[in-house]
């Protein structure tokens, strides 16, 4: 946003469209594009939404429980109607949960371990009303990520 509004001011001033390019350090074709919608564009980028994304909540509410057994997981999801891969549950557990990729846990081992906490019962019920919303795909992606950010 600061650099469309620093085109702007330029332009304002004269410069030349190349001139505010090189000045700025973006293209100039970006240039052209700003100066021509008149407004700062909002962003077209299309975020992801995964097979998965419905099963979240009770995913993460299975873990809090205690339950890190990837495979069990992944049967549970498998019986409540899932249908995407071992793979996407392994990854987004490894990604999105505190697992250390250990079987068991070491106390022997002098490497401290990140520490994350786990999500409230609040958090969890935010989740779950977000799998269960009719709201747009992309809109429950981005609550989602916001969620899991402030939980993880």
């Amino acid at each position: 946003m600061a650099r469309y509004q620093q085109v702007i001011k330029l332009r304002e001033q004269g410069m030349t469209q190349q001139a505010i390019a090189q000045q700025i350090g973006i293209s100039l074709q970006t240039v052209q594009r700003w100066l021509a919608a008149g407004t700062f564009p909002q962003s077209t980028r299309h975020h992801y939404v995964s097979q998965l994304d419905p099963y979240l909540p009770y995913l993460i509410q299975r873990w809090a429980q205690g339950c890190h057994n990837m495979a069990q997981l992944f049967q549970e999801l498998v019986a409540q109607g899932y249908q995407g891969s071992y793979a996407s549950v392994r990854d987004n557990i490894v990604r999105r949960l505190p697992f250390d990729g250990r079987k068991t846990p070491t106390s022997t081992s002098s490497r401290e371990v990140r520490k994350r906490s786990y999500p409230s019962e609040a958090q969890l019920v935010v989740l779950q009303h977000l799998a269960t919303q009719s709201i747009g795909a992309k809109d429950v992606a981005r609550q989602r990520d916001s969620c899991l950010n402030r939980i993880c």
